[in-house]
């Protein structure tokens, strides 16, 4: 079974870097994604995560909390219908200043010379409709063909299909199966349904269990990953 474990939010906070750097050295996951809007030391950050965990992928969590304001609304992004009621006219508005943003993150990680295998995103904006034609305009400028799919993010058919649409003629590519990891501590056999490639995404901390993130860190710090072939993004 080909699985990637890919631990978001790398530059949230130094007890989410730690977590990740520690379970990357004992190989129970192959990826993580760079936050690189949330430290003014972020690119010391990225530099020790490269030197440490040179064998895993790391992609970068596209972060526009700037504009959608998602905490202070309540809304976080967990389906297509809990975002901002008016993140179309947001994103119209501020369509320059997306884009600049986007195209900065990216340029960010670039610059330190990871090589960058995929992307997500913080509250999945990456995947809103709407949005999705200026990430994909981002990415491609970029060089990156890899994204983060989840597809029980869309709730109504037309949605989906326009994404569909637009993910194909763009040739992304993104593993068969998403899976959040509480999903599988509460059910240990839910990959078991799953065929193909899977993504498994966590959220790690050594000290703050806020999202259940220490609990999560125990968990694959003591999960048998012998029955998985880990890869990365960039093995797709």
């Amino acid at each position: 079974m080909k699985v990637i474990i890919n631990i978001d939010d790398y530059g949230l906070s130094p007890s989410t870097n730690e977590s990740i750097i520690a379970l990357a050295k004992e190989h129970k996951i192959s990826s993580t994604t760079i936050l690189t809007t949330r430290s003014g030391n972020i690119h010391n950050e990225i530099a020790s995560l490269r030197d440490n965990c040179p064998q895993i992928g790391c992609g970068v969590h596209l972060d526009l909390d700037s504009f959608f304001k998602f905490d202070e609304n309540n809304v976080y992004g967990t389906n297509e219908h809990d975002i901002v009621a008016n993140y179309e006219q947001i994103t119209n508005n501020n369509i320059d200043d997306i884009t600049f943003a986007l195209h900065s993150q990216i340029q960010m990680v670039k610059s330190t010379g990871i090589q960058i295998t995929h992307v997500d995103s913080h509250h999945s904006i990456h995947q809103f409709p709407f949005l999705l034609p200026t990430v994909l305009s981002v990415m491609d400028l970029h060089g990156i063909k890899k994204m983060r799919f989840a597809n029980n993010f869309y709730r109504i058919d037309d949605s989906y299909n326009f994404v569909m649409q637009y993910l194909t003629a763009s040739g992304i590519l993104s593993p068969d199966y998403f899976f959040a990891l509480p999903e599988l501590m509460s059910n240990g056999n839910i990959l078991d349904c799953a065929s193909g490639i899977i993504e498994i995404m966590a959220h790690t901390s050594l000290d703050d269990n806020s999202l259940g993130c220490v609990e999560q860190y125990n968990f694959l710090k003591d999960l048998d990953v012998s029955g998985f072939e880990l890869i990365t993004f960039g093995e797709l």
